[in-house]
């Protein structure tokens, strides 16, 4: 990626920052079905 300094820290910033964040929502999915039945 080639950019000014300060635009490549603030895409770089970002994209770490989904990376994290992203799967989030499948916490409360996982929550559920481990509170499922094993049948």
């Amino acid at each position: 990626m080639t950019g000014s300094p300060e635009l490549v820290a603030a895409v770089r910033t970002t994209k770490q920052f989904l990376t994290y964040v992203a799967s989030g929502p499948f916490q409360y999915a996982v929550a559920e079905a481990l509170a499922l039945p094993d049948t």
